[in-house]
């Protein structure tokens, strides 16, 4: 019997050794196959992030959906959007599959929904120049802004997007801009299959007699890797001060060119060039949320005209009182005067355009001044009896509600002085 016994317990003690052994090699296995995984999720991150750009069937993403890193990175932004704005399209009023009909192009496009991110985009064709038919000039101060994306499924797709700011001899011309003929202008171009951006300036080159020719002398190459751009949205945003112009994407600072331009110099083309070469037919490459804004003063040192100041460069999630992350610095443009200026007190006051009912309207414009008063008590900490908010709704309106530019300047936030 107690033969028996030893004998059972052998076995029972090499089965247990024999399973801590099959454990240990699971164990490493799985580390393995964990190690392996993560190299092919690094490697594969284009599969991953592009998947979900298809037809229109999910919410798109709002403010709620940003990281508390994300709004901090946005609050600390350099870029103020110009109070005035020129002209702003995201294809709302263009049907899906054709191109947008304020643009002309020698190659064309296509209008598409995008189910992540919601709204109208318009999707590049090969080759194409994209040329704003309907703007007749450039003011000196101006922000242009636009969010671009690169869905890139096979290691072969190509895209890349050209911003060409231009003053053409005899007027605007889409030809002379296109060949860069008998032009004066500044070329960016964001190449998202290289990973890398550059740029310069094209001043009369066809010209050899022109003194007025400027070399950049900053550096005109800049590295987009750390962005992570591929299926995600890369916002691109630029400021003119005359001759100087800055580039940001996203909230990173690119460059800041003092000489981008000769002084004085009236801009009257702009044109984006697409190029979108692509192995997998479902990728694409795709612009839209483009606004040109005027900068109508240093809004930080001259912020208020007749005890009021209007703007256009806080933007809100459509039919909500989400506020953009973009539009973040210009409601901290209001909180640097008030702590300049502790006395003073402000109503703040929302309006709409008149799209929707006469109701809805009066309410989203309270609600979204409400999330403007809430910004600044709840994060610039400005003491909330120096505000007061109050909606308008659509029966303020400033411009005509007959074109995109007209129902923008209705959609507006008002600070008044109390």
């Amino acid at each position: 019997m107690k033969h028996l016994i030893l004998i059972i317990l052998l076995f029972s003690s090499q089965a247990i050794s024999a399973q801590g052994l099959l454990n240990k090699i699971k164990s490493k296995a799985q580390e393995k196959i964990g190690t392996v995984n993560k190299s092919k999720k690094d490697t594969a991150q284009t599969e991953e992030n592009t998947s979900e750009i298809t037809a229109d069937t999910t919410a798109p993403e709002t403010t709620a959906t940003k990281t508390d890193n994300d709004l901090a990175a946005y609050r600390k932004f350099g870029f103020v959007r110009g109070a005035d704005i020129i002209f702003q399209d995201a294809f709302e009023d263009d049907a899906i599959g054709d191109y947008p009909k304020r643009w002309n192009s020698d190659a064309g496009g296509e209008v598409v929904s995008i189910a992540k991110y919601g709204g109208n985009w318009l999707k590049s064709a090969e080759s194409a120049h994209n040329f704003a038919d309907f703007l007749k000039s450039m003011p000196l101060n101006f922000t242009l802004e636009f969010d671009v994306i690169s869905d890139a499924k096979s290691s072969s797709d190509y895209n890349s997007i050209m911003v060409m700011f231009a003053s053409s001899k005899g007027g605007k011309s889409f030809q002379k801009t296109k060949s860069q003929d008998d032009i004066s202008g500044f070329n960016i171009e964001i190449d998202l299959f290289k990973g890398w951006l550059s740029y310069n300036n094209l001043w009369n080159i066809n010209d050899s007699t022109n003194e007025s020719y400027i070399e950049i002398v900053s550096p005109s190459f800049y590295n987009l890797e750390k962005f992570n751009y591929n299926g995600k949205p890369l916002h691109v945003s630029f400021v003119r001060q005359d001759a100087r112009l800055i580039l940001y994407i996203n909230t990173t600072r690119v460059f800041d060119i003092r000489n981008a331009f000769v002084k004085n110099t009236l801009l009257n083309n702009l044109m984006f060039k697409t190029y979108s070469k692509l192995e997998d037919e479902t990728s694409g490459l795709y612009v839209s949320n483009i606004i040109l804004a005027e900068t109508v003063s240093d809004n930080r040192k001259d912020l208020f005209v007749d005890g009021k100041y209007v703007t256009n460069s806080i933007l809100f999630e459509t039919n909500s009182d989400k506020i953009q992350p973009s539009s973040l610095p210009s409601i901290t443009v209001v909180a640097d005067y008030l702590n300049s200026n502790p006395t003073v007190k402000l109503k703040v006051v929302g309006h709409t355009d008149n799209v929707g009912d006469d109701a809805s309207n009066l309410s989203l414009s309270a609600r979204r001044a409400a999330s403007v008063v809430n910004e600044l008590v709840g994060f610039h900490k400005i003491d909330k009896a120096r505000l007061s908010a109050e909606g308008k709704g659509e029966t303020q309106p400033i411009a005509e509600n007959i074109t995109n530019e007209g129902k923008a300047k209705n959609r507006r936030v008002e600070f008044i002085k109390q």
